[in-house]
């Protein structure tokens, strides 16, 4: 499989919504850590007891597709809830 090139302007976005509970952030900024993904940009917060967060992420010297990328969060959905 091709990687893609991407640009500074041209990061992927991962978006995460849920029930807020503690280790959430840790749960999958550690997963992208361990992908040699870099978090660029980071937006967090809760209303009314729902977590949000945005991240925009760079895969350039990632071991991993965004494809590949995207299975890991939706394995990590499932464990987290």
């Amino acid at each position: 499989m091709k990687k893609i090139e991407q640009t500074k302007n041209d990061l992927p976005i991962i978006t995460v919504i849920g029930k807020d509970a503690p280790g959430i952030v840790a749960q999958v900024s550690t997963l992208l850590w361990k992908k040699g993904i870099n978090i660029e940009e980071l937006n967090q917060g809760v209303i009314k007891g729902k977590f949000f967060m945005l991240m925009a992420v760079d895969l350039a010297k990632s071991s991993v597709t965004f494809d590949q990328l995207s299975r890991e969060l939706k394995k990590k959905k499932k464990k987290i809830g």
